[in-house]
Order: structure tokens, then C-alpha cells, then sequence
């Protein structure tokens, strides 16, 4: 089975319907997969669905049904292995994303990009992608750059493990990828106030023991974990965000997770820890 063999977007009748569109692009892109639209009616019209489908040449398929549960249905597939979703800026609350990407994150268990509707530019014609017909005045100032991904490393190298099944496609497709580990009071190591920390052996070992791949650059911080990410994506001006979730982002659960997704204007993938071996990253 070929890696990663379909990324679905899912467009609503909103104004995130075209940064999710140009998100599922570039995840599409960076993992070499085909990917499709898909819009559930909900009384509304599926215009901007439709418009957002069609300026990336996206094929789009109309479902009719409660929108978590179609979604959910969607993807669910045996052929996706990431679904691509649109956000809200919903200050303080239960759901200060919406409720729907965070109800996604508890059902399924494949990568669910989540992308606000404010979502910084991409770059995805800069990796290729043959599923879409980009608009070359939104992009061209960015023509020769290199994609970037900043992956946040858990506190745990197992979980870290579940990052490394898509971090090490992106790479191969030519991403530039940041890994952020963000120490608390108790964790900075001894070296940290040494200025040549970041040719300490040990950020070596680190990367090695959380994540294994070759060549991807160590960025160390200390302070609130959210608040270092969104700055380092900010700041690397990356196209996208990678997260180990446990599946609940719900009040008291996630708490990095339900922060980083309610400030980043930087779309965020959020990877099941659950995430199996039997899937479509592994080439099973």
C-alpha cells in the first residue's frame, strides 16, 4: 500500500473552506498523496465548498448526514490516513476551536490537520503536487524556499515514535524539519546556560532516542510548551505543525494541544499516539 494514499479535506460553506483546501494540499504534497474534498450539506448551499474544490482542482464529493459522524465516516476509510479540517476561533469555553476537529481527534485514529481560518500562506507547489492548480500570485514571492515543519517532541520517546512514521515522509519529500523539545523547571539539563549546547553530544543522542532520523535540526526552549511552539513556527515561518495527541483535547485533557490550537495560525497535525503500525505510513 503506498504511503499515506489519500488526504481528504473537509470544506464547509465558512471562510476556512480555502486554507483547509490549501492545507490539504500541502500535506498532500509532502507525503506524495492524492487528495480529495468533501463537503457535508447542511441546508447552507455548497458554493464556497464547491469554489474553494475547484480553484485547487480538487475533486469534491456532497454528503448529507450529521457533520461529525459523515466526517468521522470519511475518515475512516481503509484508503485515508489523514483528514484535514477547519477551526474556529471560539475564545475561552469548552471548545475554544469548535467542537468538530476536537470530537475528530476522539474518533479516529488516523492525522487530523486542523487549520484556523486566519492560516499563514503555504507553500505547496514549492514540493509538487499533481492534484492541484495553485494560484501562482498567492505563492510566487515564495518560489526556491524550502518548506519547513516544526514537529513538537513529547515528553516521552514512545510517543515521539508515532511522529517519526510522518515526519520521516515529509523529510524525504524535501521538508526542512525543526524538532522543538520545550524544558520545564525540572527538566533543563546542566548544560543549558553552556553556549555551546547545541553542539553538545547529548542534543544528538536526544534526536536519536525520540526520533531516529538523520539531519533534522534540534531547537531546544524552556518556559510554557504552546507558547514556545506557536513562536518557533511563527518564527521558522513553517507551513505546518506536528503534535502527538492522546485523541482528547477536552477540557482537562491536552492541555499543550488545546492551547497550541486555539493560538497558531499555523495549521497543526495532530497524530494519535494510538496511531497502529498497520497503516498506510508503514507501507503495510
Amino acid at each position: 500500500m503506498a504511503l499515506m494514499t489519500k488526504v481528504v479535506a473537509a470544506l464547509d460553506e465558512t471562510g476556512a473552506a480555502g486554507p483547509v483546501a490549501r492545507a490539504a494540499v500541502d500535506l498532500g504534497a509532502l507525503v506524495a498523496a492524492e487528495v480529495e474534498a468533501v463537503h457535508v450539506a447542511t441546508g447552507t448551499g455548497s458554493h464556497g465548498a464547491a469554489t474553494a474544490a475547484s480553484h485547487f482542482g480538487l475533486p469534491l464529493s456532497i454528503l448529507k448526514g450529521e457533520v461529525v459522524a459523515e466526517l468521522a465516516a470519511a475518515g475512516a476509510a481503509d484508503d485515508v490516513e489523514a483528514l484535514v479540517v477547519g477551526t474556529r476561533r471560539i475564545p475561552g469555553g469548552t471548545y475554544p476551536v469548535g467542537h468538530v476537529p476536537l470530537e475528530l481527534a476522539a474518533r479516529l485514529q488516523v492525522p487530523i490537520l486542523v487549520v484556523a481560518p486566519d492560516s499563514t500562506v503555504s507553500t505547496s507547489e514549492l514540493v509538487g503536487s499533481s492534484t492541484a492548480s495553485l494560484d501562482k500570485a498567492d505563492h510566487g514571492a515564495r518560489i526556491g524556499a524550502k518548506p519547513k515543519v516544526v514537529i513538537a517532541l513529547d515528553a516521552s520517546a514512545s510517543a515521539d515514535q508515532v511522529l517519526k512514521k510522518v515526519v520521516e515522509r515529509m523529510a524525504a519529500r524535501g521538508a526542512e524539519v525543526v524538532a522543538l523539545h520545550v524544558f520545564n523547571e525540572y527538566s533543563t539539563p546542566k548544560f543549558w546556560d553552556q553556549q555551546s549546547h547545541a553542539d553538545n553530544p547529548w542534543t544528538e543522542e536526544f534526536v536519536a532516542r525520540h526520533l531516529g532520523i538523520p539531519g533534522i535540526r534540534l531547537e531546544l526552549r524552556s518556559g510554557s510548551p504552546a507558547s514556545r511552539i506557536v513562536e518557533m513556527a511563527t518564527a521558522e515561518g513553517a507551513i505546518m505543525i506536528v503534535l502527538a495527541s492522546s485523541g482528547r483535547i477536552d477540557a482537562g485533557h491536552s492541555e499543550v494541544a488545546r492551547e497550541v490550537l486555539s493560538r497558531s495560525s499555523v495549521p497543526v497535525l495532530l497524530v494519535p499516539k494510538a496511531y497502529t503500525e498497520a497503516s498506510a505510513l508503514d507501507g503495510t
